[in-house]
């Protein structure tokens, strides 16, 4: 999962979080006040019929009587009074107002709930209910006569149904839903701002990273307008590019003077084999071969250093037209002998009269390079191919030859120094993998593309796009 995905997941689920809680805590705390104020308003209310009996007797009377005058106003007023029921002992009900609902709520309050408000389901609907003990004030003796009246035991229950305020909850419930779900649409819109503007300098690092080029060994990172944070990662980058490129720089010194430092010993050895061959002491075949190896050092010795040379950009190419097929000719004549002992034979097609642009002595060295690798990289006998095509303002130039068993493809590394496929590119031991590095530098340097790829017909190719002379 990328870097994005993860900030914007978090903030997602940060902020459904916080909606969830914040609606969730804003509904309990709404409930909480509302019940504790119909909690203390019932309490009240019970206290208040517990120490005044005849307030309990009056109010019975009126309800009785508003019920008998205006039965629908009472049936319609109900769900908003309270209910209130007086029980002797054994809790057999002495008085009860009409709202009341004596089988439901009387058999849920079997038992005293005593001082404490209990939440009940009954006759429909949910209530809030409290009992208090009957009693009189010590300060009124005729109200303490009276109670004579009253069995010991007595206790008066009253009862509040909460419809309403449960509908009431459920819509301030719907109502926390919805600025939730507000709330959330605008923090994800904020996050996706958020997601953008934090992540907006990775990206510019990112591009500028991708936008260095891996040949130059001077390139620095340059990106504008950086966090602190980054500012710090792009100038510790800087200074490991600067470190890769000095030690790249004393690669290439120590590859030059080593190849420098050979060619002398190269050249007394070529003519110290020349000179036994003359006198006899050495067999002609061993001699022959002996000279070979030498060869091949040789042209190892003077790849690194036309490379080394191309990295240190001492090498001025100077462009003129240039024959195609003379320079192959030229390549290839050095070459016929080794193809003929190989079955393998240089056939041209295409546009034969066509000239590209380029320095001559390095132009030569292409085609010896291409021509070279394809006799002796070939898996086995047939044809070397060139194909030779103007088009526009370059000339397309298609080399190939037969070559083992591989998948087709692409094949980018093979530029690179030192580069080998397999078995079959590496069993000769003539080859060190610089002669297509060589021909992708010299290339380069004339403003030419080359691509190599192993064809569906299992040939290696490598194509080159020059421009025309």
């Amino acid at each position: 999962m990328t870097l994005s995905r993860r900030f914007w997941w978090a903030l997602v689920a940060t902020a459904i979080l916080a909606a969830g809680l914040t609606g969730g805590v804003g509904w309990f705390a709404a409930r909480s006040l509302l019940l504790r104020q119909v909690d203390a308003d019932l309490t009240r209310r019970a206290d208040l019929l517990a120490r005044h009996p005849g307030m309990v007797r009056s109010l019975l009377v009126r309800e009785a009587q508003a019920a008998a005058s205006e039965p629908d106003a009472a049936v319609t007023g109900s769900r908003r009074a309270f209910a209130v029921r007086v029980v002797g002992p054994g809790g057999r009900t002495l008085r009860s107002n009409a709202v009341w609902p004596d089988t439901e709520l009387g058999a849920a309050l079997s038992s005293d709930p005593g001082a404490s408000v209990v939440a009940l389901r009954a006759g429909g609907g949910e209530w809030r209910v409290t009992a208090r003990p009957l009693r009189l004030a010590a300060d009124a003796p005729r109200r303490r006569a009276r109670s004579t009246r009253i069995p010991p035991g007595t206790r008066i229950q009253v009862a509040l149904r909460i419809d309403q305020l449960q509908r009431d909850l459920r819509t301030i419930a719907l109502l926390l839903a919805l600025v939730g779900g507000g709330v959330v649409a605008l923090s994800l819109f904020g996050a996706a701002r958020l997601r953008d503007a934090l992540l907006a300098p990775l990206e510019r690092l990112r591009a500028g990273l991708g936008a260095l080029d891996a040949a130059d060994v001077g390139a620095r990172l340059t990106v504008d307008a950086l966090p602190q944070e980054l500012e710090q990662l792009r100038a510790d980058t800087d200074a490991l590019l600067q470190r890769l490129a000095a030690a790249r720089r004393r690669e290439r010194r120590t590859l030059a003077d080593i190849a420098h430092e050979l060619r002398t010993p190269l050249a007394a050895l070529h003519s110290r084999i020349g000179f036994a061959r003359t006198q006899g002491s050495v067999a002609a075949d061993e001699a022959r071969r002996l000279s070979e190896q030498l060869d091949v050092l040789q042209r190892r010795l003077e790849g690194l250093l036309l490379l080394t040379r191309f990295d240190a950009e001492a090498v001025a190419p100077r462009a003129e037209a240039c024959a195609v097929v003379e320079l192959l000719a030229a390549a290839w004549a050095p070459l016929a002998e080794r193809a003929q002992f190989r079955g393998l034979a240089l056939e041209i097609s295409g546009d034969e009269d066509v000239e590209i642009s380029s320095d001559p002595a390095l132009g030569q060295t292409v085609f010896a390079n291409l021509l070279g690798n394809a006799v002796d990289h070939a898996s086995g006998a047939g044809r070397i191919a060139v194909r030779l095509a103007r088009r526009g303002a370059t000339v397309h130039i298609a080399i190939d030859n037969p070559a083992a068993a591989a998948e087709p493809g692409p094949r980018p590394a093979a530029c690179d120094p030192f580069w080998r496929a397999d078995t079959a590119r590496s069993d000769t031991g003539t080859h060190a993998g610089l002669g297509l590095a060589v021909v992708a530098r010299i290339a380069t340097a004339h403003a030419a593309a080359i691509g190599v790829a192993v064809t569906a017909q299992r040939r290696f190719q490598v194509s080159l796009d020059w421009p025309a002379g």
